[in-house]
């Protein structure tokens, strides 16, 4: 075979071998899931939420049992409702019925006052006639004069019925309720603990307990998928990401998704990096790749799984 031969050969040999762009890219799915513990040990009393299933923040999803709580929270608030009822009526005075009372004295009072008063003044005209000895004037006089510091003494009491209490028995139980309030709280917050709510809007991953089991503090109960969270990560050579935007969309498929998807790219990374030895393709051999991360509507999540092997297409 002449030279020229061998040229020509080797030139279709090239051809042959050299590269086309790629009409879709190997990635995979990416999703961090949310770990949800709890933070006191107890008894499992209600799985709330099970594998698979839709949540929402807020959402409860394990409750243990609380039976200790319940009753510490209702001795807090019948302590917080003693401590008001005192307070209150401290700084109302006295009820109406002992005012009443205070009331009908007095007017029992001024009604002896009145007579003894009478008394005394008859006795003095005896006197002045000498028909009655200055001792028994001095006696009635004595008894009007009681009287009279009789009626005194009770009107007395009726002004002091109408005032408030003291200011430093007033502050000193402001200061008990304002105690009494803040053990509540406290037991609210106990009560609070031993339940666990979801951080996240998603869907139920995993569940480890059942009711009846143990569950030690700090222990993982549930592990949860977030919404909205759902990302593919891809790679493509640096020609490719040059032309990508951030806001673009990209199409997915593969084996594992029922039907294609849709995702929008958030992240091209700053510089490139060489190819990662888990993503392979029987298409491209490029070294040196760029990481691309694009996010996946949330109307699908739910059908996905982390991990999944998926191919990326481009606009």
């Amino acid at each position: 075979m002449n030279r020229i031969h061998w040229i020509v050969l080797l030139a279709l040999l090239l051809t042959s071998c050299s590269e086309t762009p790629a009409d879709y890219y190997q990635g995979y799915l990416e999703l961090d899931s949310v770990d949800v513990a709890a933070p006191q040990a107890g008894q499992v009393q209600a799985l709330l939420a099970r594998r698979g299933e839709a949540i929402q923040a807020g959402q409860r999803l394990l409750q243990l049992d609380d039976t200790r709580e319940l009753a510490a929270q209702a001795e807090a608030a019948a302590r917080v409702a003693a401590a008001e009822a005192r307070w209150q009526d401290l700084q109302q005075g006295r009820r109406p019925p002992e005012r009443q009372v205070i009331q009908a004295q007095l007017a029992q009072a001024r009604t002896q006052a009145s007579q003894s008063e009478a008394e005394s003044r008859r006795r003095q005209e005896l006197i002045a006639q000498g028909l009655l000895p200055r001792e028994q004037a001095d006696a009635a006089m004595a008894r009007a004069r009681a009287d009279q510091q009789r009626v005194s003494e009770l009107r007395a009491q009726l002004a002091v019925a109408d005032l408030p209490g003291r200011s430093d028995q007033i502050d000193a139980l402001a200061a008990e309720v304002e105690s009494a309030r803040a053990a509540l709280a406290q037991a609210d917050w106990q009560l609070s603990q031993r339940q666990l709510l979801s951080p996240v809007d998603g869907w139920v991953r995993e569940h480890w307990f059942e009711v009846g089991e143990w569950l030690p503090a700090g222990q993982p109960a549930l592990s949860l998928l977030p919404a909205g969270r759902f990302e593919v990560r891809f790679f493509v050579p640096v020609d490719v990401a040059g032309r990508l935007q951030p806001g673009e969309r990209v199409q997915l498929s593969g084996m594992a998704l029922p039907t294609p998807l849709a995702a929008t790219i958030n992240h091209i990374a700053a510089e490139p990096e060489f190819a990662p030895p888990l993503i392979f393709s029987r298409d491209r051999n490029e070294r040196l790749l760029f990481q691309i991360r694009a996010r996946i509507d949330t109307a699908a999540e739910q059908r996905l799984s982390p991990g999944l092997p998926v191919e990326v297409r481009l606009p």
